[in-house]
């Protein structure tokens, strides 16, 4: 009985973990989705190393999501969205989190238009829509 209780408290504490998350949905400006665009968490050299996996591609509609362990996102990281003949865009971590160290919602949402890269010169940057 011991046993079950010790495996029960193991599995609640387990659930309790802090875990982050940035989903992503990225459009083409005709607004189709953007499969197999690659979104990135991108940190600093000594900040959230050892955490692989950081790195997913979009699905059929678009959309992924990067996370991981802690109580938001790593301060200072950056992410990255990638697509062979698109922009590549780099959102900032003042960008990712404006409400400034410490206070980043650990769940983020953005919609992600990506231009592409023959696209007129001078065309917007890519919309960003927390």
């Amino acid at each position: 009985m011991k046993a079950v209780g010790a495996l029960v408290l193991a599995a609640t504490v387990a659930g309790c973990d802090p875990i982050w998350s940035v989903d992503v949905s990225v459009r083409s400006p005709a607004t189709r989705p953007v499969p197999d665009a690659t979104v990135a968490l991108v940190c600093p050299p000594g900040i959230y190393d050892g955490h692989g996996g950081l790195v997913a591609l979009t699905d059929a509609k678009g959309v992924t999501h990067v996370s991981g362990m802690g109580f938001g996102l790593p301060t200072g990281c950056d992410l990255m969205v990638a697509k062979p003949g698109f922009r590549t865009v780099e959102i900032r971590y003042a960008e990712l989190c404006p409400e400034g160290r410490g206070r980043c919602d650990r769940i983020r949402q953005f919609d992600l238009v990506l231009i592409p890269e023959e696209g007129p010169r001078g065309a917007a940057e890519p919309l960003l829509i927390p």
